[in-house]
């Protein structure tokens, strides 16, 4: 396991033990993204729940700040992904990133570790921010590690999902046909639509 692992592991039990989202690893936040539209076809009208629940911002934050991050080191396509300078430069950013996680965190004032999911011990602004900043320094990370085809680039199937379909060179040359691509997409697609599916219709659910 190298360094960049090992601050995957730490980063998740931080985020998983605060709010029960693993920030490295986003099949599970693109799941919660489908839950508050699957909560909307449960029950009579006048009677569901509209509400958009902690948990489901918080998945959604660090989905969102994953997936900006690994756009953004597209960058590096500009700069020769496997050179020196960008290496420095993607390890720095990801330390920033890192460092501006734990500051929001402290700065919040809130504890680390929750009882359940309903009740996350981080609920303020600036534990969003560190979630956040967190999720974009794996976000980073995932996307260096694919460019130099390292075993250590990420760990969860849609996480490489994601990673791949930012990286790709033509992402928004539509008038090309790339098999792997609309696969990627599609598979992104069916989960969420899977996971909207499965919480619309349990109707046993708690």
């Amino acid at each position: 396991m190298d360094t960049s692992t090992r601050r995957l592991s730490r980063s998740d039990s931080v985020s998983s033990t605060a709010v029960f989202v693993w920030c490295a690893l986003q099949t599970s936040n693109s799941v919660q993204f489908a839950l508050p539209l699957a909560r909307l076809s449960e029950g009579p009208p006048g009677h569901r729940d509209t509400s958009f629940h902690i948990a489901d911002k918080q998945a959604l934050t660090s989905l969102l700040a994953f997936i900006a991050s690994a756009f953004q080191s597209r960058i590096g396509d500009r700069m020769e992904p496997k050179s020196h300078a960008w290496f420095f430069l993607g390890a720095f950013l990801q330390a920033l990133f890192t460092m501006a996680a734990a500051r929001a965190a402290w700065k919040g004032g809130q504890g680390s570790i929750a009882d359940n999911r309903g009740d996350p011990a981080w609920s303020s602004a600036l534990t969003f921010v560190a979630l956040g900043f967190m999720s974009a320094s794996m976000g980073l990370r995932g996307i260096m590690g694919k460019r130099v085809h390292t075993q250590f680039a990420t760990t969860i199937v849609l996480t490489i999902a994601w990673c791949e379909l930012m990286a790709y060179p033509k992402l928004f040359s539509l008038n090309y046909r790339v098999i792997s691509r609309t696969h990627k997409v599609l598979g992104i697609l069916a989960l969420f639509v899977g996971g909207f599916a499965g919480m619309a219709s349990d109707k046993r659910r708690v």
